[in-house]
């Protein structure tokens, strides 16, 4: 007998499915249905993606126009230790009075009597109109720490070389990122 193949097809689909073809075409639906909603996923972070690549070149822009504010604070102690030459001359004026109280006692010779002790009661003033030179000549030696205590205010214009280019350019690679999605 020979087997003629199109009598054998109207055949096969009267007769049914068999079990085993039957759960490889459940197994095959369900993988459809799994790759489907893989590929929904994946269009959906897709989306997202591009959402977010756009919105960071757009603040990349935007923060060419900032300002990038800083303090940056400085607590050092700076060592100083130097010698200091000090050459000075000046006159000194002096007008004054000195008063001196004394009792002075002058002994005499009286050759005869012996010698004799006179008391001489004294108060004068002696008026004292003088200028008198000064001159220092002398190194002082200085040694000590100084404590330095502020803050730098430090500001960058990002729209300013080199900062604007660097920005430039990853914005131009965001945007090429975007396009490959």
């Amino acid at each position: 007998m020979k087997h003629d193949p199109a009598s054998t097809a109207p055949q096969a689909a009267r007769r049914g499915l068999r079990p085993f073809e039957l759960i490889l075409l459940v197994l095959l639906t369900i993988s459809l249905l799994v790759h489907a909603l893989t590929i929904t996923q994946l269009l959906q972070v897709r989306t997202l993606l591009r959402d977010q690549i756009s919105q960071l070149a757009e603040g990349v822009s935007n923060a060419k126009q900032q300002t990038l504010s800083y303090n940056l604070p400085i607590n050092e102690t700076f060592p100083v230790e130097l010698d200091v030459p000090v050459r000075e001359s000046m006159n000194i004026p002096i007008q004054t009075e000195v008063r001196i109280t004394e009792t002075i006692n002058v002994p005499l010779d009286t050759g005869i009597a012996g010698t004799i002790v006179v008391p001489i009661p004294l108060d004068v003033t002696v008026p004292v109109n003088t200028t008198v030179p000064f001159e220092l000549d002398q190194t002082v030696h200085i040694s000590t720490t100084v404590p330095i205590q502020f803050d730098v205010p430090i500001n960058i214009e990002l729209n300013t070389p080199p900062f604007s280019a660097y920005l430039d350019q990853l914005r131009e690679r965001l945007l090429a990122l975007l396009e490959r999605f």
